[in-house]
């Protein structure tokens, strides 16, 4: 082939193809879905893979699917080896065979062109409901992933063009929510099949064997800038250490301890873990890889691109086969995608930041929300609605930036959405009384976390089931570079029920309830870690945190050693040079 066929301007051209495939495949999930977690949290990722299948371009979507979708999509191909035909889309959820948990449904075509397979298209939404015990796919009490809803093999939702309602209605009659899971199938099915016509579209363009030459150069970029960033990394071992709280089944903290090696222009990463629990908060390796690669990524330049080629730099191993993090059939999993998913990509941020201490990211809140399920008086169809706002805590600071307020959890870095609160009350039989931020609910450093939130609210005309499920409720998001993250109740989650007789119920995690109408439930998530020494943190940095009702007073001078006027909020500049003095122990200058 003559280099003429691959030019930049064709491979820019081919890669740009591929970047709108996955925005436009976003584009239709949100304005044909019908649940809110995909219309309006938009908990959704899209790809594209080539034959191999080799992922492509994965989109700016939700970053805990980043290997997950890999696996599943290599499990999808594997099985239907073939008997792959033009018009198949595939379905698939299984843990046991490369899917990250069982909310999460892919939905696979592959893409013909002049009979020859070149590309898989693929999208990963999250349903609102799996059947099983308890409503929304994440039960606290399940031991193993029997009771933790429906397991999807690899199936065919289409046949040659030919949509197998025997299997869909299979699907959607084993969940509560069956017009909603219907309406999300069908957005998913409109997804891919936009995804096919866009790319018949470049290959229509190109031909076959230009795009070709243009995938293998894409791969060899990936690569070639990502070896190129590890090659800048000092050479070393580092170690990093997170810890995830208790599981409710008594498993006590589980340690996560995490090695990097950097060795010229490659990397290992080596993760280490207990046995696996008889609980939720278990990985099998899809989602374990997604939390390394996301702990990487955040140390290296933002324009490497996402696709196989520059992953093969990067070896990975999981720990042994029926660890916590190299989980094996029955494992249950259903928190892995937020638990210990966000303590693994801590682990492996902790060791990176010692290798590049100016690129540090820390913690962000760690998930712990509740998910409402009953017949809505309205219609009388069961809703089963996630209490997002209630899990929306700061994200972690990163070195030069202060953490975004109310980002969420380090599983969905900022992708995921609340809606709009009006919109969540037209949906469901259910009142906010407010949603705000959250003073003082931030660690300090020279970067401060972002705040965390506080939401309260109620279910309208009706009784209804809540699950009170993950963890944060121990330990504050962590810190890095000399930041602190004090343990204090503003920190880490709390939850409670104000009854209708105005008793305060403290909700225990891992448990459920029910809640009546004149029942508030109140969420108070984190905010997020800190980088760098809180004395460092400019003073005016500070004072703008007091007036904007960020940081109080108090918390200002004890923190960050900033003395502020509380009735000007202007600042005492001798007793501040005063206090930073003395806890950099020295005598203040005259």
């Amino acid at each position: 082939m003559s280099e003429r066929a691959i030019d930049p301007v064709t491979l820019a051209v081919v890669n740009g193809t591929l970047r709108s495939v996955t925005r436009e495949m976003g584009i239709t999930l949100d304005r044909t879905s019908r649940s809110p977690v995909l219309k309006l949290a938009r908990d959704y990722s899209n790809a594209v893979f080539d034959a191999g299948p080799r992922q492509l371009m994965q989109g700016e979507d939700i970053p805990v699917h980043l290997g997950a979708i890999q696996s599943s999509t290599r499990a999808v191909a594997r099985y239907f080896e073939g008997e792959i035909h033009p018009g198949d889309i595939m379905y698939h959820n299984s843990p046991a065979t490369g899917g990250s948990h069982k909310p999460d449904c892919t939905a696979l075509k592959p893409v013909f062109w002049d009979d020859r397979l070149f590309f898989w298209v693929v999208n990963n939404a999250h349903l609102s409901d799996t059947g099983g015990t308890v409503p929304g796919g994440y039960n606290p009490l399940a031991e193993d992933m029997y009771a933790e809803g429906f397991r999807i093999p690899p199936i065919k939702i289409c046949d040659r063009g030919i949509m197998r309602r025997d299997i869909v209605d299979m699907i959607v009659g084993s969940v509560r929510t069956t017009r909603h899971t219907r309406g999300d199938m069908r957005a998913q099915i409109g997804a891919v099949e936009l995804a096919e016509k866009r790319l018949h579209g470049l290959l229509r363009r190109y031909g076959g064997d230009t795009v070709q030459a243009c995938i293998e150069e894409l791969l060899r970029a990936g690569e070639r800038l990502m070896r190129r960033e590890i090659a800048a990394m000092p050479d070393g071992v580092y170690e990093g250490v997170s810890w995830v709280e208790d599981d409710g089944h008594g498993s006590g903290p589980s340690r996560i301890r995490c090695v990097v090696e950097i060795r010229g222009d490659a990397m290992d990463v080596r993760m280490e873990s207990r046995p696996q629990l008889s609980s939720y908060f278990n990985c099998y390796s899809a989602v374990t890889a997604s939390a390394i690669l996301l702990g990487v990524i955040t140390y290296v330049d933002p324009s490497v691109p996402r696709n196989e080629g520059a992953y093969r730099a990067i070896g990975m191993d999981f720990g042994p086969a029926g660890s916590m993090l190299n989980a094996v059939e029955p494992a249950a999993c259903s928190m892995s995608t937020t638990t210990p998913f966000d303590s693994i990509v801590e682990a492996v941020r902790d060791a990176m930041s010692k290798a590049l201490p100016h690129r540090a990211v820390a913690g962000s809140s760690h998930m712990c929300f509740s998910i409402w399920s009953a017949p809505d008086p309205r219609s009388g169809e069961v809703y089963v609605f996630s209490a997002i706002p209630g899990l929306m805590g700061g994200g972690g600071a990163s070195w030069g930036l202060d953490g975004w307020h109310c980002q969420g959890t380090v599983a969905t870095s900022g992708a995921m959405l609340t809606g709009d609160i009006e919109l969540t009350e037209h949906e469901y039989p259910l009142h906010t009384h407010f949603y705000e931020l959250e003073t003082d609910s931030a660690c300090p450093g020279r970067w401060r976390g972002g705040l965390g939130g506080r939401y309260a609210i109620e279910p309208v005309g009706h009784e209804t089931t809540m699950s009170s499920i993950g963890e944060g409720v121990q330990f504050p998001p962590p810190s890095l570079v000399g930041a602190a993250s004090p343990y204090d109740r503003a920190r880490v989650h709390r939850r409670w029920i104000v009854r209708a007789d105005g008793t305060r119920e403290d909700l225990p995690s891992h448990s459920l309830a029910k809640l009546r109408p004149g029942d508030v439930y109140h969420a108070f998530p984190p905010g997020g870690g800190a980088v760098g020494d809180p004395r460092e943190r400019p003073v005016e940095a500070v004072r703008d945190d007091v007036r904007n009702g960020l940081v109080s007073v108090e918390r200002a001078a004890a923190e960050y050693g900033v003395a502020i006027d509380p009735t000007t909020l202007e600042v005492d500049v001798e007793a501040t040079r005063r206090r930073r003095s003395a806890a950099a122990g020295r005598p203040a200058a005259a």
